[in-house]
């Protein structure tokens, strides 16, 4: 629970030390603990009927249990109605979905816009920006700082189990009537410490022989880099719930904000008393003199003690039993008030000036002081009242608003049993005079024969038998009258779940969210009451925690702390539901579409509507790589486009007003291959492009005269191939053939 520099109680011999290092307090008594008895007794007194009549009987009725005092007639019943837990229930069940949202966080942190970075905005000033685009980062860069904050402070409530705890206070909130939670308190961060490397010692090995430093070392330097810009925390916040039965606030004041002190009762186990021990901020040798002079320990049963352990059915403890009642006092001090108590370091020149301390003793002896660096303006107690109790610390609960229908309740039901128990059987009037034997008279059994004896002038019979009315209807009415009247005082529905049956309204499905939905009425100030005197201002501390221990440069500046309980959720929503309607609207309006700053516009939605923290979107360094690798990209498209445009382009055309370069290159390709022709046509085109050069013609000499011997090694391959062909013999069918056969002689007397 180490939260500020500690208070030495040591007498100091070795010269004044500094804030850090402690203080000295001089020999003699111990007045921090005379002043915290003093204290304990006061508040124990001013508040003894308040556990006596709320506390005690709140957990009893909560438990169906009656009051140990209460003394019923023999024979009677004792039914109890347990119809104050279900409300308490009922009111838990419905105000944890508002105060822990399922998937979302109670608060929401928006940047203050009025607010900026001096230096930061003379940067861009400096370099030419426009003012314009300045106001326009400096909002940014506000919106980016909030949501590191919420991040930060959604992780310090995360680590410290924020929901379970926040259910804890809620029920003390319903069955006490005012819940309580303390903090933030600064604690070691456990992921600040360099983890232990056995998997890997080579590595560890090479690294720290290469730096000359131990593994050790090496791990410290690297966190302490973390630590350095921001990434990582040396502390992180704590906080606690504290049961009203252990809190004593000061009598003399209807406030938290008011109060002078309030002293937290804790009880502890000696186990934990050593756990102090190895705590630099605990004073080690006194706590060794406790546990020397102690060993059993030091602790006194109360009231409200003995009262739970009655409800409990554990046994009377009258002895400690090794445990210690430690007392956390926390209040406001001077300096003058520290110096006559025996702070020796204190100057005359701030005795004046008023400290927040809190103080540590057990068996009345002081293990711990130290003064608040993080809590100056006010105690860090958070009272919330269920409903406010006019001149009252405490507030009243649905347990308290209903003691009188809880009564009347059970009343009615012991009733009905007693009535049951009277009318189950029938009642005996018996003549003693006329009974043979009046000793059976106690003897009422089955078959049982009455012998009786006659009896001159008697009008009565000896036994007579009769059955008392029932009044169980009736009894029931005023008993139902008891619920509907419990349920008005309290604004709960009588059932925590409908019935999927036939009956009234309040049995039903649709009868039972209808009453649920009527329940958020009267919630609503529940609400508001957790929302002004918890979340607000426990957030608020949060704030001021990080940005005292946390070098993050992200999380400086000024923000401003909303709820999203039913005020909060009902003006996002409205918030959201207008910025969707003004782009449906801009969607016909295009020209006025492009005065939207879409880039502020998107991030206060996505900030509004919870989904920011959802990783849902870019970050802004990884957007500007996206978009920088998309110019990328499109540059290159764009590249290859043109380059296919003006392969395109020059292809030829045709038309009539055909340019004479792309008439040449269809003539070349409607040429023959390895012909004049083309060869002419190639030096047509070479002229018209007027790249004719003297290296070009002789190349195409060259390729004239490779063509000419081309074309002439060809014809001499042709005439060597029909010559052969010439002197080869036919084949046989060849010369079969009739068109190969040699022409016949003229006949003798023929014609020509």
């Amino acid at each position: 629970m180490a939260e500020s520099q500690g208070l030495s109680l040591a007498p100091d011999t070795s010269g004044p030390p500094s804030i850090v290092e402690g203080y000295g307090i001089a020999a003699g008594g111990d007045k921090f603990a005379q002043r915290v008895a003093a204290d304990m007794q006061r508040a124990s007194s001013a508040r003894l009927f308040q556990e006596q009549q709320v506390f005690v009987r709140s957990l009893f009725n909560t438990r169906a249990y009656y009051l140990p005092d209460l003394n019923f007639p023999s024979g009677t019943s004792r039914a109890f109605v347990n119809a104050t837990r279900p409300k308490i229930q009922t009111a838990v069940a419905l105000l944890m979905p508002i105060v822990c949202p399922p998937g979302g966080d109670s608060f929401t942190i928006d940047p203050d816009t009025d607010s900026i970075d001096p230096t930061e905005a003379m940067k861009f000033l400096s370099q030419g920006m426009d003012p314009e685009m300045v106001r326009d980062k400096m909002f940014q860069a506000a919106g980016k700082k909030s949501d590191r904050l919420t991040s930060k402070i959604r992780k310090g409530l995360d680590s410290t189990q924020f929901s379970d705890k926040t259910l804890r206070f809620l029920w003390d909130m319903c069955w006490a009537g005012t819940g309580i939670m303390m903090g933030p308190m600064k604690v070691p961060n456990s992921e600040a410490q360099p983890p232990t490397v056995a998997s890997d010692e080579s590595a560890w090995d090479a690294v720290a022989g290469y730096f000359g430093l131990s593994k050790k070392q090496i791990a410290d330097k690297q966190f302490q880099q973390l630590i350095e810009v921001g990434l990582l925390d040396e502390v992180s916040p704590a906080m606690e719930v504290i049961s009203p039965l252990d809190f004593y606030p000061d009598p003399s004041s209807y406030t938290i904000e008011g109060s002078r002190f309030g002293i937290w009762r804790m009880v502890l186990g000696k186990p934990q008393i050593m756990e102090m021990l190895s705590d630099p901020t605990f004073k080690k040798d006194v706590i060794e003199k406790l546990l020397e002079d102690s060993p059993n320990g030091v602790w006194e049963p109360v009231y409200w003690e003995t009262a739970i352990n009655s409800l409990n059915k554990q046994p009377q403890m009258t002895v400690p039993n090794g445990r210690f009642t430690v007392l956390q006092w926390w209040g406001y001090m001077s300096g003058k008030d520290l110096h006559e108590a025996g702070v020796t370091t204190i100057p005359t020149s701030k005795f004046n000036e008023r400290s927040i301390v809190q103080i540590w003793t057990c068996g009345h002896r002081t293990i711990k002081v130290e003064v608040s660096e993080l809590h100056t303006e006010r105690l860090p107690f958070y009272l919330t009242p269920y409903s406010y109790a006019p001149n009252s610390m405490w507030g009243i609960g649905p347990a308290e608003m209903m003691f009188d229908s809880q009564d009347a309740i059970n009343a009615c039901e012991r009733s009905i049993m007693d009535n049951m128990a009277i009318t189950n059987g029938p009642q005996v009037t018996v003549d003693l005079d006329q009974l043979a034997d009046p000793s059976s008279v106690l003897e009422i059994k089955p078959r049982k024969i009455w012998a009786v004896r006659s009896k001159i002038g008697a009008t009565t019979e000896a036994i007579k038998f009769w059955v008392p009315d029932c009044r169980i209807a009736e009894i029931l009415e005023v008993q139902r009258n008891e619920e509907r009247l419990s349920q008005e005082q309290t604004g709960l529905p009588n059932f925590l779940m409908g019935q999927p049956q036939q009956g009234t309204h309040n049995r039903t499905l649709g009868g039972a969210n209808l009453q649920f939905n009527t329940a958020l009425t009267p919630l609503k100030s529940v609400v508001y009451n957790i929302e002004n005197n918890l979340i607000v201002p426990l957030i608020r501390k949060y704030i001021r925690f990080f940005q005292m221990y946390s070098k993050d440069p992200l999380i400086k500046g000024n923000f401003k702390v909303n709820v999203n309980g039913v005020k909060g959720l009902l003006a996002r929503e409205s918030l959201i539901q207008s910025m969707g309607d003004l782009m449906q609207a801009l969607q016909g309006m295009p020209d006025q579409m492009k005065r939207m700053k879409m880039s502020n516009f998107f991030d206060s939605y996505m900030r509004y509507s919870g989904l920011v923290h959802e990783d849902l979107v870019y970050s802004d360094a990884e957007y500007q790589q996206l978009m920088q690798k998309e110019q990328e990209e499109a540059q290159k498209n764009q590249a290859y486009s043109a380059g296919i445009q003006a392969s395109v382009q020059s292809q030829p055309k045709m038309r009539a007003e055909m340019p004479v370069q792309d008439v040449i290159v269809e003539l070349m390709k409607d040429s023959p291959e390895n012909s004049d022709l083309r060869l002419a046509y190639m030096a047509l085109l070479n002229k018209s492009l007027q790249i004719e050069t003297p290296e070009l013609q002789q190349a195409m000499e060259e390729q004239k005269q490779l063509h000419h011997m081309q074309n002439l090694n060809m014809a001499h391959e042709s005439g060597h191939m029909i010559a052969q062909r010439e002197h080869e013999p036919l084949p046989n069918q060849l010369k079969e053939h009739p068109a190969l056969q040699p022409p016949m002689p003229p006949q003798p007397g023929g014609g020509e």
